[in-house]
């Protein structure tokens, strides 16, 4: 055994302590390096949590700029992230749920979405991997539903997986109402544009297309179709005598009887002021037509209840059927509407089938008016004068203006040919006033030359006598011609006097105040009241030469010849009779009083340079008769 001597057991023990404080602090720095690293790590995950931190804060911030409410939402509906704007879904002063699910907040259910009410927007997104949108309805916070676009886009993992989805949403009520509202206006316009705001029928526009497609229809089924064109008779009297607003109570009763009288699939239209369609699909024959149209008749028969009166109203009809008569739309048209014209030509209140004939006849009419314009310009148009003379004596009193047309290829056109087409198209007007202004500036012109004057006797149509400017455009003509009121006299009919009473009293007023002569023309044709004839500023009453004709042979008619004569003197008139074309029937009218006359028996209407020889011989001897046949015996008149 071997002792270590005192100075080795020293170095020994001094080294053995070494070593011991050499592990000691080798021991320290480790746990002091452990120490660091925990203290690194922790300070590491301070700063990664605060990054994440000032990561969401900013995140945050910018999903609370957006306007729109934006949320985060996972795979398991919960709200990872909402903006301010997603509060609008909570009640106010109301904080989010501890755990929000997106359905529970936005639509305040308790199950997401399901294709029955409304498309979950993360199905889509499960579904599609793209982003979805969808329109929902939300509940907001104050309880009122609103509408939003929803737009969900994906949000993955890094592994590729799906986490959720960020969801914005953009309230589209608004924009929606006003859409709605537009559409509503754009239904309304086009309705305005294919009905007739009157009647609520279907006008020209819509016609024209339900009259295609229910043609092609027609094609298909292979059955025929028929148009009615309906037009009602002498409706302007209507309006001129009761006013416009009777002429529409009585239009929408037309139309609500027409709908009465047909059958569901039938179409009625309105295409002008008193004009009517109606379209018959699948019709057996022509007899089921002809059925239809006499029951229009019998509806359109019955009184319109106009105020305190009835009226009554009659209908002509034209008939064209398709494939018979026409292929296309206007051709079938225009072909109902000659026929209706040929129905108002046979006494009207009747329907008539169309023919090809009558295509002619509206032809004609057309080229009829064309020329009639044309005359207007080229001065194809004169103005005639029948004399008219005292029954007495045989003196000339007066000229009665007349208009006539020398057509250069068809020579002398008729008045009964272009004057009702005149008034139809409204020429009578210009017509009516080239004609005042002629005859003022003729008689004028004969008084300036030296003749001695005498009154000359202008027609006036319904249409002019109507015209707002009527006395003005007297006044201007006068003015122009330095014509004296008193040498014109202007004739209206019964049925003009008539319309609009109070008015004509009025017009008729003004014109007696200027000094112009007014007469009643073919009277004892109309439907004129005593009562009311008497408050007319009449002057003379013309016998109408319908009673003129057959005086000598009729006892009617020499009764009634006889009984406007007696008027018309008990009331101060002055009385002329037209149409007088025998010395016999002049002799009656004189025996019975009558003070005036013309026709035949003295003179055609004949040109200005004719008429102009009866004022020569007038001034030659002015206290003779200008023109004495065997008639004007002495001692004859009363």
């Amino acid at each position: 055994m071997t002792f270590l001597s005192l100075q080795q057991a020293s170095v020994l023990a001094q080294w053995t302590l070494g070593a011991s404080a050499m592990v000691l602090a080798a021991c320290q720095v480790y746990r002091l390096r452990e120490m660091i690293g925990a203290r690194r790590e922790a300070a590491r995950r301070r700063e990664a949590e605060d990054a994440l931190q000032q990561e969401r804060v900013f995140l945050q911030t910018v999903i609370d700029g957006v306007a729109d409410p934006t949320m985060v939402v996972d795979t398991e509906h919960r709200i990872l992230m909402m903006n301010q704007a997603s509060r609008m879904y909570l009640p106010p002063g109301k904080d989010a749920p501890a755990d929000p699910h997106c359905y529970r907040v936005v639509h305040g259910s308790e199950r997401p979405c399901s294709a029955e009410r409304e498309i979950c927007p993360l199905r889509e997104v499960r579904r599609t991997g793209k982003t979805a949108r969808v329109v929902h309805r939300h509940l907001m916070g104050d309880g009122r539903t609103r509408t939003f676009e929803v737009s969900a886009s994906p949000l993955w993992n890094p592994d590729g997986s799906l986490r959720g989805i960020i969801q914005a949403a953009r309230d589209i009520s608004d924009r929606l109402a006003v859409e709605a509202t537009l559409r509503e206006n754009q239904d309304r316009l086009d309705y305005l544009a294919h009905h007739d705001p009157l009647t609520s029928l279907p006008n020209r526009l819509r016609l024209n297309q339900r009259l295609r497609e229910m043609m092609e229809g027609a094609r298909k089924d292979k059955m025929p179709l028929a148009l009615l064109f309906l037009d009602l008779d002498r409706f302007k009297n209507i309006n001129d005598s009761l006013g416009h607003e009777t002429g529409d109570q009585v239009l929408r009763e037309v139309s609500a009887r027409l709908l009465e009288s047909l059958r569901g699939s039938d179409l009625v239209a309105r295409v002008g002021g008193d004009e009517f369609v109606v379209v018959l699909p699948q019709v057996e024959d022509m007899k089921t037509v002809a059925v239809v149209a006499r029951n229009i008749l019998r509806a359109m028969g019955r009184g319109f209840r106009a105020g305190p009166q009835d009226l009554f109203l009659s209908t002509s009809i034209g008939i064209s059927l398709y494939p018979h008569d026409a292929q296309d739309a206007e051709s079938l048209l225009k072909f109902a509407d000659a026929a209706m014209y040929r129905a108002k030509e046979e006494g009207r209140n009747n329907y008539q089938f169309y023919r090809p004939e009558m295509n002619l006849r509206t032809r004609d009419l057309l080229i009829m008016e064309g020329n009639l314009r044309k005359a207007m310009e080229e001065d194809q148009l004169q103005v005639f004068y029948q004399p008219q003379f005292d029954l007495r004596n045989g003196k000339l009193v007066g000229f009665e203006a007349l208009l006539r047309w020398n057509h250069p290829e068809h020579g002398m056109v008729s008045p009964g040919e272009f004057i009702p087409l005149a008034e139809e198209t409204g020429l009578i007007v210009p017509l009516g006033h080239w004609v005042l202004q002629t005859v003022c500036r003729q008689a004028r012109d004969w008084q300036i030359q030296g003749y001695t004057p005498v009154r000359f006797a202008v027609n006036i149509s319904a249409r002019e006598f109507r015209q707002p400017d009527f006395i003005d455009h007297v006044d201007a003509v006068l003015e122009e011609s330095e014509l004296d009121p008193h040498w014109l006299e202007l004739e209206i009919t019964e049925t003009i006097a008539m319309r609009n009473f109070e008015d004509t009293i009025m017009t008729l007023t003004d014109l007696k105040i200027r000094g112009v002569h007014l007469a009643i023309d073919d009277f004892g044709t109309g439907y004129s009241s005593l009562g009311y004839l008497k408050r007319f500023p009449i002057s003379k009453l013309k016998i109408d030469q319908s009673f003129v004709r057959d005086i000598d042979r009729d006892q009617n008619d020499a009764a009634i010849a006889g009984s406007i004569i007696a008027l018309g003197r008990n009331m101060n008139m002055e009385i002329i009779a037209e149409g007088v074309e025998t010395e016999e029937q002049s002799r009656l009218l004189r025996e019975k009083g009558c003070h005036q006359g013309q026709g035949f028996l003295f003179s055609p209407a004949v040109p200005a340079g004719e008429a102009q020889d009866f004022l020569t011989r007038k001034k030659a001897s002015p206290g003779s008769s200008v023109i004495r046949p065997a008639c004007f015996a002495q001692g004859q008149s009363r």
